[in-house]
C-alpha cells in the first residue's frame, strides 16, 4: 500500500511514519504542500492520500491547484485533515465518494485502520449517489457564498421558500459537524473543489447553471 501525506509539518510526518515503520507493506511519502505533491501524483499510483487543508481555511481563494491535486488523487482515498476545531465529528466525514473530511485529531484512530493489509471498503460512507450534499443544497450553497445572496433572494431564484433556505443552510452546517455558518464558510473555498459532482465542477464559473438539469444527485 502507497499513503502520501500533504502536510508541512516534520513532527506528523515522524509520528506517522514512527506508527507505520512496523508494517513492510505500507510505503510512505510527503510533501509540504499540494502543489509540490502534483509531479509525486503524475509519476505514481497512491492508494490513500492524507492531506493538511488547515492554511486553505485562513485563506479566502481561489485555489486552482486543488482542482489538480483532487483530479491527480484518482481513484486513491484522500482524508482531507485539520489542525482547528472543527469539525467536531469524532469520524470521517464523506465529502464525495472517495474523498473525507476530519480534524486532525481524527488521524489517531484512522491510522489503525489503515495498517490492515484488507482495509475496510466501506470506511468512506457513500450518500447522495456519493457526494454528501443534495441538487438543493449546492444551489442554495452557491448562491449563498459565491453570489452573496440573502434567504429571500436565494428562495426567489430556486422557487423554493425561505424557511426552506434556512433549512437547507442548517443541514449543511450540520452535515460538516461545524458549530456555525462562520465555520462552514471558512470550510467553504477548500471544499469547493470536491463537493460539487463533476457536472457542476464543469461549470466553474457559475456551477448553478447546472441545477435545472443536473439528475446525478437527487
Amino acid at each position: 500500500m502507497r499513503i502520501l501525506i500533504v502536510d508541512s509539518c516534520a513532527y506528523t510526518f515522524l509520528g506517522t511514519s514512527s506508527f507505520l515503520a512496523d508494517y513492510p507493506h505500507i510505503t510512505l511519502q510527503q510533501a509540504a504542500s499540494p502543489e509540490q505533491a502534483l509531479p509525486m501524483l503524475r509519476g505514481a499510483f497512491f492508494d490513500v492520500v492524507l492531506v493538511n487543508l488547515t492554511h486553505h481555511c485562513r485563506c479566502s481563494g481561489p485555489f486552482p491547484s486543488l482542482a489538480d491535486f483532487f483530479l491527480l488523487c484518482g481513484p486513491a482515498r484522500v482524508y482531507i485533515y485539520l489542525d482547528a476545531p472543527y469539525p467536531t465529528s469524532t469520524a470521517p466525514i464523506p465529502l464525495s465518494g472517495r474523498v473525507a473530511l476530519m480534524n486532525k485529531h481524527g488521524l489517531t484512530a484512522l491510522l489503525p485502520m489503515l495498517t490492515a493489509p484488507c482495509q475496510p471498503g466501506g470506511f468512506i460512507t457513500y450518500t447522495n449517489n456519493g457526494y454528501l450534499f443534495t441538487r438543493q443544497e449546492l444551489a442554495v450553497i452557491v448562491l449563498w457564498i459565491d453570489h452573496q445572496k440573502t434567504n429571500h433572494q436565494i428562495a426567489q431564484q430556486l422557487g423554493i421558500c425561505g424557511r426552506t433556505v434556512y433549512v437547507h443552510k442548517r443541514h449543511a452546517t450540520q452535515k460538516l459537524a461545524v458549530r456555525n455558518r462562520l465555520e462552514f464558510c471558512s470550510l467553504y473555498p477548500m471544499l469547493k473543489y470536491v463537493i460539487f459532482p463533476p457536472a457542476y465542477r464543469r461549470l466553474t464559473d457559475n456551477p448553478l447553471l447546472a441545477y435545472l438539469d443536473y439528475d446525478l444527485v437527487p
